[in-house]
């Protein structure tokens, strides 16, 4: 997704924009602000893969930045109350170095019935038996609201702008339910991160990413009922 992003910036003629990606397999936001607070570039990673070290993070004056929070973070309320502690702490750091905050609403997965379930992160050690839960989840809508309601939540508290990338899954899903936006348990596939990729240049250059010639590898309908979305949703 970061890279058809870049390539989006470089077709549009958007060229004053230049991508980083801090996207380290299965950490949180809190993992993020750890390292943010303690890494020094020597253990920041090179080319346009970071581990956001506080010395990259200050030195590259981001203009946005940004956040996304694991899916089942924002679905358990005792686990999303820790994960805004951590949104408005990143966002205090990204305003203080002159940059935007960005939220990532998360999409749906589709796997239902279904609830999720993670350890209380302070009862756990002594109790194997402590963890938090989140509803039992019977459909996407249901899924979509409960991140809608979480991201605009946090969104208005630190004045954010927020991606309605999950709202935009579903609209998809409504046009055409054969799309398959996921390539596995979880990853959003080719047409899932192009979308994903055109909401991200929706919110940044507020407009639509409409010169679709340069993607081949996404049928040129679905591009078409890509915009169809982004616009019904602009």
């Amino acid at each position: 997704m970061p890279a058809i992003l870049q390539q989006m910036f470089e077709t549009g003629k958007d060229k004053n924009y230049i991508l980083y990606s801090a996207t380290l397999p299965g950490i949180t936001l809190e993992q993020h602000l750890e390292l943010l607070l303690s890494n020094t570039d020597e253990k920041v990673s090179t080319g346009r893969q970071l581990v956001l070290g506080k010395d990259t993070f200050q030195k590259r004056k981001f203009d946005y930045v940004i956040l996304q929070e694991a899916t089942v973070r924002m679905l358990i309320p005792e686990i999303r109350k820790q994960s805004f502690r951590c949104i408005e702490q990143l966002d205090s750091l990204i305003k203080e170095n002159g940059g935007k905050t960005v939220l990532y609403q998360n999409y749906p997965i589709y796997n239902y019935p279904h609830s999720y379930c993670l350890p209380d992160p302070v009862k756990f050690k002594y109790d194997s038996d402590a963890f938090y839960c989140s509803e039992e989840l019977l459909n996407s809508k249901q899924e979509v609201e409960i991140l809608v309601k979480a991201c605009t939540e946090i969104g208005n508290r630190i004045g954010a702008k927020i991606t309605p990338i999950g709202q935009a899954f579903e609209q998809l899903k409504r046009l055409n339910p054969r799309y398959d936006l996921l390539s596995d348990d979880g990853h959003p596939s080719k047409v899932g991160s192009y979308l994903i990729a055109s909401f991200f240049y929706w919110i940044i250059t507020e407009r639509c990413f409409k010169k679709t010639g340069e993607f081949t590898e996404v049928p040129e309908f679905q591009k078409l009922d890509i915009i169809e979305v982004c616009e019904s949703l602009n």
